[in-house]
C-alpha cells in the first residue's frame, strides 16, 4: 500500500544537507564558500563556513 506519511518521511530523509542548500548559508562580498547566518539567528556572530563542511552540511542544517 502506498503510504502518504512514509512517502513524506522518505523524501525528507533523502534530501541533501549542504550548505548549498541551506537558509542560513549567505555568500558575500569575497566570503566563498559564504558564512552561516544560523548565529545571528542566535544573538551571536556569523562563521565562515569551512570548505571541509560546505558539502555535508552540520546540525542546524534548515532547507531553502
Amino acid at each position: 500500500m502506498n503510504d502518504p506519511k512514509h512517502n513524506i518521511e522518505s523524501d525528507q530523509q533523502n534530501i541533501k544537507k549542504s550548505c548549498w542548500d541551506c537558509k542560513y548559508q549567505r555568500v558575500e562580498g569575497d566570503t566563498f564558500p559564504g558564512i552561516c547566518t544560523w548565529f545571528s539567528t542566535r544573538g551571536k556572530e556569523n562563521k565562515q563556513i569551512l570548505p571541509s563542511v560546505i558539502d555535508d552540511g552540520c546540525k542546524f542544517f534548515e532547507p531553502r
